[in-house]
């Protein structure tokens, strides 16, 4: 099955294309920006999303790696946010929703170098077992982003809380105070449409922002959107 990257370029969306019941027809999205943060080493091989699972699965075994990745991010998104994190070359990674810890695993196993800051209103322990696979470079948040208190600007951002919709349109309005100039922020669950899909898409709606969309066969994964401090205001 081929992943289909489909972006828009700033272009409003009707909001009778999307109407907030469970679940909603994506609207297709074009152009990829050119160039956004393209970290200068591009020769280098990229990492694999299954070269992650490989990885945990391997210091962790089969039985703890499989309840971690339960509930968790996808194989295509996950893919997405390997590309993307190489793509930006990300320094400083806020996550909204760590649950058990995949993608807090995946963000370190991509860009070593990298400080992530995770946040959850529970702390958990297969979340502490990712972590201990890397030296260092991650911080938990036991709470949500209203009480989270930090001077970081964060330049790739995943909000994978709560999917409903208030909770959603919350995690993004307190995100961005704290996103750098061309932050990255993706939204999973898309497929949440009367939640996480309906944020996002207002978002593409305002046409303030550059957006991406990664569907297959019509099915929606997760939605993108790159941020310009220098370009808009919050």
């Amino acid at each position: 099955m081929t992943v289909e990257i489909l972006t828009t370029e700033m272009k409003p969306i009707t909001s009778d294309k999307f109407y907030k019941t469970e679940h909603v027809n994506i609207p297709r999205h074009r152009q990829m920006p050119p160039d956004y943060n393209r970290v200068d080493d591009m020769s280098k091989p990229t990492l694999e999303y299954d070269d992650y699972l490989h990885f945990i699965r391997n210091k962790l075994g089969n039985s703890v790696t499989d309840d971690i990745l339960k509930k968790s991010i996808n194989p295509i998104a996950g893919q997405k946010i390997c590309e993307l994190l190489r793509y930006n070359g990300s320094k400083q990674i806020l996550e909204v929703g760590t649950y058990k810890g995949a993608t807090l695993g995946l963000y370190k196993f991509i860009l070593p170098d990298s400080e992530v800051l995770t946040i959850d209103p529970v702390l958990n322990q297969e979340s502490v077992l990712i972590s201990e696979l890397y030296e260092s470079g991650v911080e938990f948040h036991t709470g949500t982003i209203d009480n989270l208190e930090s001077d970081k600007k964060f330049d790739f951002v995943l909000i994978d809380g709560d999917h409903t919709y208030d909770s959603c349109l919350n995690d993004w309005l307190n995100v961005q105070k704290f996103l750098a100039d061309k932050a990255v922020i993706c939204f999973d669950d898309i497929d949440h449409g009367a939640g996480c899909g309906n944020v996002f898409y207002e978002i593409v709606e305002q046409d303030n922002f550059v957006t991406e969309l990664v569907e297959v066969d019509g099915y929606p994964y997760i939605g993108i959107v790159y941020y310009n401090k220098q370009e808009n205001t919050i």
